[in-house]
């Protein structure tokens, strides 16, 4: 009669470690940066950002910084956008409340699957760049930047090569993709963007 006990106890045990290994799969590694580009010049598209970082209580932080490009006429322009917050991860699952810092939030659900992150925003998302996607993780030899949330906009742009600022408004610097306005503050775009300039 002891010995069933034990067994029962064993068995009970073990399916509860079972259980623990299926909700926190062991080897996942969800801290890193992670891209997701569909932009085309002259097509418009996204070129998005996701930072994840350990945060206090086995949480992890997430960032967020997207623009979404697109033509308006002959012209090209865009919208940025950008969140964080905090969320907790359970199994391949990490859900967290993003928040813009000026009101917008957007509850988002990242699932992960090797090196891939497929973010799922909430219906009522209000970060100004739609933030769903399949995300590729960035390798350290390849690494892009997420926008910091909260940062002025064109703050980053501004300073990374082929984006410097023309403030002489008798002088604008047009591209063949962009023409400012006059009530603009115009910029060198690039020859071709890359994810996060």
């Amino acid at each position: 009669m002891p010995n069933k006990s034990i067994e029962t106890l064993l068995l009970l045990l073990l399916a509860g470690i079972g259980a623990a290994a299926a909700s926190h799969p062991q080897g996942i590694n969800v801290v890193g940066k992670y891209a997701y580009k569909t932009y085309r010049e002259g097509q418009g598209g996204f070129v998005n950002a996701l930072e994840i970082t350990k945060a206090p209580g086995g949480k992890y932080h997430v960032s967020f910084g997207g623009t979404y490009l697109y033509m308006a006429g002959k012209d090209e322009t865009f919208h940025e956008g950008s969140g964080e917050g905090e969320g907790q991860l359970v199994g391949n699952t990490l859900s967290a409340n993003l928040n813009d810092g000026a009101g917008g939030t957007c509850r988002i659900t990242i699932t992960f699957n090797g090196k891939t992150a497929t973010v799922k925003p909430s219906t009522n998302c209000a970060l100004n760049v739609d933030p769903a996607g399949v995300y590729q993780k960035e390798t350290k030899a390849k690494s892009l930047s997420a926008p910091k949330a909260g940062g002025a906009p064109g703050a980053s742009a501004s300073k990374a090569k082929g984006f410097e600022v023309c403030p002489d408004p008798k002088t604008p610097c047009h591209s063949r993709t962009r023409r400012f306005a006059a009530y603009e503050l115009p910029f060198r775009l690039p020859v071709s963007l890359k994810p996060n300039q």
